[in-house]
């Protein structure tokens, strides 16, 4: 137990507690703790079912009141339809309407009210008994029957003016393209002229000379949209074409004011002929965009694309989307190919052909980019194609001008001087055939450099083959040098004649010189420069090969001579 005692205090001590009270009280605190924590856990969890419920409550009331509400729309919205309106909004647009026709007979100053239907036979019936009974003997009667007639005349008078006036609001309305005016149009219309098989409410309504000025004015305006028409054709103002067949359709009614005419269908052929003109203008203008693409007429493709926007789902617009996009891919890949094609070997003879053509796309291109219904018109990857196409051509060039300055550079090292300035000629007509489309900036230093070069090219001639060790003759050959020199002089670039007199000179005095000082010193190693100025006069050019063979032959007598040898072969 002792043991056991103070194995349980070491190991209270090693927990940092002094003796067993302490843990004791310890673990009352945390289960205090933990009670406190369970119990505020169920009243948290006692407020959330009260909230769930509340909220549950709510979304119950909510879906009721949308299925009732579901339920109230139906019943309104079939109430509305079997009292002849679709929606609620057409219900209120009719009262609008109805509205406005009363503001505007209160306006009008009308007397009387017309109502929709307007019995003309019936009215032509009662006036036909009064005028009888004009005829009778009772004065009374006389009377009676002149004060009804007086009373309809006015009547039909004011019936007669609101017709009229009824025809051309509607018709001014329809003419601005409000199509329910145009039904309002045809039932004013047919009213007026069916009055003319009632002979007494006709002559009442003055209804001859309402019936001509009707005629006159619908065959003025028929007259009008016939020019405006052709108009529109000509100027290719397809919109107000377009407009103008849908006021045509709605004024077909009024061809019933012409039925006793030998032309008596005039609105109604006028929209026969121009719909069947309008919807020939796709395919038209088809045929036209694919002559000017052939002819790469891009300000004519242009205005075309301008004038046929309201044709967007034709067969035919999708055909000229598909040829055009097909002809501006063939442009990219073209002036690709143009661009990779140039080579710096100037002897590759479809360079300058090369060159033409990658300008000449690079100028299309160019008139394309200001053609902004064609940018609009064609596939957007296309045209990202397009707008990055003078950077990737940018590229592939500045690509090919540092190849060339490489062989230039490789020129100098072959002394090939006629191919330096050739190909630097070739360079620089390139650059400015080039300058309207890219300036190279970034490589603009390394070609300035080479510039620099060439034109102090006589001086690195010079600088170079000084001529003083004749041991590099064979490698550096003077003849060599001589030889490109005449060369690239006898090509036109005169500036290289002195210098190769120079270097022929420097020649001459260096190997005079050489020759005299083996001439004149004794020593054993005479033999040996003999045979140096022997293996260089070799590599000499052409014009000092017969100057110094007696001397080479004179020196190699002395030699003999001097060594009691024979002669060389």
């Amino acid at each position: 137990k002792l043991m056991i005692g103070s194995e349980s205090n070491d190991l209270l001590k090693e927990k940092g507690y002094s003796d067993i009270n302490i843990v004791k009280n310890k673990l009352e605190i945390y289960q205090n703790n933990l009670d406190k924590i369970n119990q505020i856990s169920h009243a948290n969890q006692t407020n959330f079912n009260e909230h769930s419920i509340n909220l549950q409550t709510i979304k119950d009331e909510y879906f009721r009141l949308v299925d009732k509400h579901e339920s109230m729309v139906l019943q309104s919205i079939q109430f509305l339809n079997e009292h002849g309106f679709e929606n609620y909004e057409v219900l209120q647009k009719k009262i609008e309407e109805k509205t406005n026709d009363l503001n505007y007979y209160i306006e009008q100053k009308q007397q009387f009210y017309f109502p929709d239907e307007f019995d003309g036979l019936f009215m032509n019936q009662i006036l036909t008994y009064v005028n009888h009974c004009e005829n009778l003997i009772s004065n009374d009667i006389k009377q009676l029957a002149n004060e009804i007639n007086e009373c309809l005349k006015k009547y039909l008078i004011e019936y007669g003016n609101f017709l009229e006036k009824e025809i051309e609001r509607h018709f001014n309305s329809t003419i601005n393209l409000d199509k329910i005016h145009s039904k309002d149009l045809k039932k004013y219309s047919y009213e007026l002229i069916l009055m003319e098989e009632n002979s007494l409410v006709f002559k009442y309504l003055n209804g001859r000379k309402k019936l001509d000025y009707c005629k006159k004015k619908f065959l003025h305006y028929y007259d009008l949209m016939l020019i405006e028409i052709e108009q529109d054709k000509i100027n290719e103002n397809y919109e107000d074409f377009q407009r103008k067949l849908d006021i045509i359709q709605s004024l077909i009614c009024l061809d019933e004011f012409f039925i006793k005419l030998l032309e008596n269908n005039k609105f109604s052929n006028l929209f026969k002929k121009s719909q069947s003109d309008f919807y020939k203008i796709p395919e038209q203008t088809h045929k036209t965009i694919l002559d000017a693409i052939s002819k790469q007429d891009f300000i004519l493709i242009n205005s075309k694309l301008s004038s046929i926007e309201i044709f967007s789902k034709s067969k035919f617009i999708i055909l000229i989307k598909t040829s055009l996009e097909i002809f501006l891919q063939s442009i990219i890949k073209d002036t690709k190919m143009y661009a990779n094609s140039l080579n710096e070997n100037l002897r590759y003879e479809q360079n300058t052909q090369n060159v033409r053509r990658l300008i000449e796309n690079l100028e299309k291109i160019q008139n394309i980019f200001q053609q902004t219904k064609i940018l609009n018109f064609i596939d957007k990857n296309i045209r990202i194609s397009l707008e990055n196409l003078f950077d990737e051509i940018e590229k592939i060039l500045m690509k090919k001008i540092l190849n060339i300055l490489q062989s230039i550079g490789n020129f100098f090292n072959e002394n090939n001087y006629l191919f330096i300035e050739k190909t630097m000629e070739y360079l620089i007509d390139l650059l400015k055939e080039l300058d309207d489309y890219y300036k190279f900036e970034s490589i603009q230093e390394k070609i300035n450099q080479m510039k620099t070069r060439i034109s102090q090219l006589s001086h690195e001639i010079l600088r170079k083959y000084d001529f003083i060790d004749l041991n590099k003759y064979i490698n550096d050959s003077p003849k060599d040098v001589c030889e490109q020199l005449k060369l690239v002089s006898s090509n036109g670039y005169s500036k290289y004649i002195p210098i190769h007199r120079q270097v022929i000179e420097k020649l001459r005095k260096k190997f005079s010189s050489e020759i005299n000082q083996v001439k004149n010193k004794r020593g054993s190693n005479r033999s040996m420069k003999l045979t140096t100025i022997r293996d260089a006069s070799y590599y000499l050019p052409d014009e000092l090969k017969n100057i110094f063979p007696n001397d080479i032959k004179e020196i190699n007598q002395l030699i003999r001579k001097e060594a009691h040898v024979p002669d060389f072969d």
